[in-house]
């Protein structure tokens, strides 16, 4: 989790008509599809050959109906509106995905933020793209309290991963500040040029971090780690650790907002 991380960037960017047509890609993939699938299911837990097969034809249909699904974005690398703009990341909940929140990160990055969804590895995603063209990382079953804390330690540490790639994106360097960070088009190919956030992110600020329901949680560790300038806590699933253990007995370095339904 040091080193590996995969995640979408949402930032203001002006009206450019000079960019031609904005592409707006699709919402999802058929591995993601599939991911859906299989964590609304069966959460994690083993099928046979005829239950695979099932998923992959309900997952070849369903990835056929929301092929018509495109996101509203420009999916083109086209240049931040004029900064600096103020970092933020975003941790999904338990079977989401990078693209689960677009609606939340879009409205977050139309009001000013840089907004980096992170797809976590840690085997709460529904499916998560691993770097590198490595494949794809399935949900897997909850595995008690041991899991528990182990997932969320991960969460931490991926957390810290991302600032430290929000960090880089800003400088005079970009994306080769980091060897082996690459920087895509939501297409998956290169497209955005590495320097794309160069001096478009507020000068040494701590991100702040959003999380929901199991991001929640993650959200709440983040404002006692001292490493992050603010968290908001949407829905926070506090089953994903025990209440009389850390981080939440542990005093808060860092502006916490919760918001719960």
């Amino acid at each position: 989790p040091a080193t590996h991380l995969v995640g979408t960037l949402f930032y203001p960017t002006p009206h450019a008509p000079a960019a031609g047509r904005p592409r707006s890609p699709r919402w999802t993939t058929w591995h993601v599809t599939r991911g859906y699938v299989a964590f609304g299911s069966r959460r994690g837990k083993e099928v046979g050959p005829v239950g695979a097969a099932l998923e992959g034809a309900a997952a070849t249909f369903f990835n056929t109906l929301l092929s018509t699904v495109r996101l509203p974005v420009a999916g083109v690398g086209l240049p931040p509106s004029p900064g600096p703009h103020f970092p933020v990341i975003f941790s999904h909940g338990l079977g989401g995905t990078r693209h689960a929140y677009s609606a939340l990160c879009a409205g977050l990055a139309g009001r000013g933020f840089v907004v980096l969804s992170l797809e976590h590895a840690d085997a709460t995603a529904a499916v998560a793209r691993l770097a590198g063209g490595r494949g794809w990382l399935p949900y897997e079953a909850w595995a008690g309290d041991a899991g528990s804390f182990a997932r969320s330690d991960q969460r931490q540490v991926e957390l810290g991963t991302a600032a430290t790639v929000l960090a880089a994106l800003g400088s005079a360097e970009g994306a080769g500040a980091l060897p082996g960070l690459a920087v895509e088009d939501l297409r998956g190919a290169p497209g955005p040029p590495p320097t794309l956030l160069s001096g478009a992110l507020t000068p040494g600020a701590r991100p702040a971090v959003v999380g929901h329901s199991y991001g929640g949680a993650a959200a709440v560790a983040a404002a006692s780690s001292g490493a992050f300038s603010a968290a908001v806590a949407v829905d926070p699933w506090y089953g994903a650790l025990p209440l009389d253990a850390p981080p939440f007995t542990a005093p808060l370095s860092a502006p916490l907002l919760i918001l719960g339904s």
